[in-house]
């Protein structure tokens, strides 16, 4: 039963232990919600089966004759054996599955009292009693073990990056990378939002690292939402995320470029601001990089942080690249890649889909890393739709 942390792999093997030692039939149960989920064996292999509510045959603790199939059937026993046990002599043993201070589900066991042979029914019954008081403590791990596995997985589906929308005139494209890829999260986050008539996008990143990290991502992502929708412009947007961050907590921070964009005649205006974070590069159609110069402290460590905005014309076929450390900061010995190589990879990118470049950034960095740990990476990619 320790073998597992599966639960119903767990309730199989509780009941394949019982029977046919302990008995002819039984079902193992644990409670799920309005519904009960139960694994049966008789002859053959375990059965699954759902049974609403609580059954009869788990109601009430104890040991009785059983004079009803249908109290076997509503655990999944097959018609023919529960008749052929509820016509013979049998006892319906009900014994509650009890570990740390609570009921983690209940061991329904069919034992003929006809066929015992030599041995004796009070070892079988202590016999009993010690599987249930071992299989209570497996299932209850089992059943730990899978909330907190359905908790973890919404938990993460919520921090994980949102899906990319689609803006008309404008490809999206964007990879994510965590450190820590065991947990698919991470400190680095990026978002493209519909806000105020106009487009909002953010890339960031977080102090710290893991689950904790990815906690505050979570809460810098929807902070940004809400004060873009009360303020227009990216400077008076990370103003109050500075000050929201300062008011919570005071002791973490993070990088992050805010701003909006829209379409115009013939190509997309983009106005942003920067919080200690590393430039956006622009990609022209002839290839050249260029740095899109900004400044702004990082976010959350001082009341008195100041940040400044500017304004990026891409023309059809251009592409703005926003990018967090994990990409210049990749390291092989004491040697980053460096905003020079990224810039030189960027300029190989020319004529490739938003998505496409950021993949191929993405496969470079690792390229280079060859195998070597990393920190979480993002990367970003807005391009204007040629004409």
């Amino acid at each position: 039963m320790a073998g597992t942390l599966n639960l119903r792999r767990t309730l199989g093997r509780v009941v394949t232990l019982a029977v046919p030692r302990l008995a002819a039939w039984g079902a193992a149960l644990a409670p799920d919600g309005s519904v009960h989920r139960v694994v049966s064996v008789g002859t053959g292999a375990p059965r699954e089966h759902s049974a609403p509510g609580i059954p009869a045959a788990a109601r009430h603790p104890g040991r009785r004759p059983l004079d009803d199939p249908a109290l076997l059937e509503e655990l999944g026993a097959d018609p023919a054996l529960a008749k052929e046990l509820a016509d013979a002599p049998t006892v319906l043993i009900t014994v509650p599955l009890q570990a740390y201070g609570s009921v983690t589900g209940t061991l329904v066991l069919a034992r003929r009292t006809d066929v015992l042979g030599d041995v004796d029914a009070a070892d079988l019954d202590a016999m009993t009693d010690a599987l249930a008081a071992r299989a209570a403590f497996a299932v209850a791990s089992a059943r730990i073990y899978e909330e907190r596995a359905a908790l973890a997985s919404t938990l993460r589906a919520a921090l994980l990056p949102p899906d990319l929308p689609e803006v008309e005139g404008v490809e999206l494209g964007a990879r994510y990378r965590p450190a820590q890829e065991a947990t698919a999260i991470g400190g680095d986050f990026y978002q493209v939002y519909p806000c105020g008539g106009s487009w909002a996008f953010d890339i960031g990143d977080v102090c710290g690292k893991g689950v904790n990290a990815a906690v505050l991502t979570g809460q810098a992502r929807q902070s940004l939402r809400t004060a873009a929708l009360v303020e227009t412009d990216p400077v008076r947007t990370l103003t109050v995320l500075n000050d929201a961050m300062l008011a919570v907590d005071g002791s973490k921070f993070l990088s992050v470029v805010h701003g909006r964009f829209a379409r115009g005649d013939g190509g997309v205006t983009l106005h942003l601001a920067t919080g200690g974070h590393p430039p956006p590069l622009l990609l022209r159609r002839d290839g050249t990089v260029q740095t899109v110069e900004t400044t702004g402290m990082i976010v959350g460590m001082l009341r008195e942080a100041r940040f400044r905005a500017t304004t990026v014309e891409l023309e059809p076929g251009e592409t703005l690249l926003l990018y967090t450390d994990g990409v210049t900061e990749a390291r092989v010995g004491d040697e980053f890649l460096g905003p020079t190589r990224l810039a030189a990879m960027v300029g190989d990118c020319v004529d490739m889909t938003a998505q496409a470049i950021t993949e191929r950034i993405e496969q470079l960095v690792l390229e280079y890393l060859d195998g070597r740990s990393h920190d979480d990476i993002a990367l970003l990619a807005l391009r204007a739709e040629d004409t």
